[in-house]
């Protein structure tokens, strides 16, 4: 009971719309995300811990190809809606290797402030790749030649769309973003006692996650997910 058709199912439940007459899904699903974002805010504001991710991005290559640089610049196509790295709001690492070599050739990139004016060549192990956070935006330094990406970064939890899509931020997130929901239906129809009680339910759930997290990290002295050759693609918290 943890994906956005449970969510629905439940708080059409809750006001007493099993059918979804007045709680359609152009009016519920967007407050069900408002309130997943809002839940998401309070875990990772309450605990110090952010939700990460592992995005690889294979084949990056220019659009044109006519510029020399295959590996160019800026990474904003893929921060789009829809994209891999749609919801990257902190790179924390990146990584780079020649497209289609094996994983254990990735090298890491180098943070910097602001981007050298050079264009490195592959080939060679003493390469550099550097890359910086800029407006929001994840900028590399171009490689003329084909290479494959990893980001590790942290991340917003995509949209909910579809009924089966799941609430990543947490197994039993739908506790917490349940009665959130049910709190902004109450306050968008005059509904005082909806508003009261989803709530009082919703920070109850949102303290009970938030001390999960934090007893999971009680003993871990290293950076749980550290990145490392072995490691999987996919959600974890930090």
């Amino acid at each position: 009971m943890n994906t956005l058709g449970d969510v629905k199912k439940m708080v059409r439940s809750l006001v007493g719309d099993d059918e979804g007459s007045w709680t359609g899904d152009s009016y519920l699903v967007p407050k069900i995300n408002f309130a997943y974002q809002s839940v998401y805010l309070k875990l990772k504001t309450s605990t110090g811990q952010a939700l990460e991710k592992l995005v690889e991005i294979p084949n990056f290559t220019s659009p044109d190809g006519n510029d020399g640089t295959q590996g160019f610049s800026s990474l904003a196509q893929f921060q789009q809606p829809g994209g891999p790295l749609e919801g990257l709001y902190q790179p924390m690492f990146v990584y780079w290797k020649p497209a289609g070599a094996q994983p254990r050739f990735y090298r890491q990139a180098i943070e910097k402030q602001t981007l050298p004016f050079s264009l490195p060549l592959t080939g060679s192990w003493f390469t550099k790749m550097y890359y910086t956070w800029e407006s929001s935006q994840l900028l590399t330094t171009p490689i003329n030649a084909a290479i494959d990406l990893l980001v590790d970064g942290r991340f917003s939890p995509p949209p909910l769309t579809k009924d089966e899509d799941v609430l990543v931020i947490h197994p039993d997130a739908s506790t917490a973003v349940i009665p959130a929901t049910l709190q902004i239906v109450g306050v968008e129809a005059g509904n005082s006692q909806f508003q009261a009680q989803g709530q009082a339910a919703a920070q109850a759930a949102t303290d009970d996650i938030c001390n999960l997290l934090q007893l999971a990290r009680q003993g871990y002295s290293a950076r749980g997910g550290r990145m490392a050759r072995e490691s999987k693609l996919g959600w974890f918290w930090w």
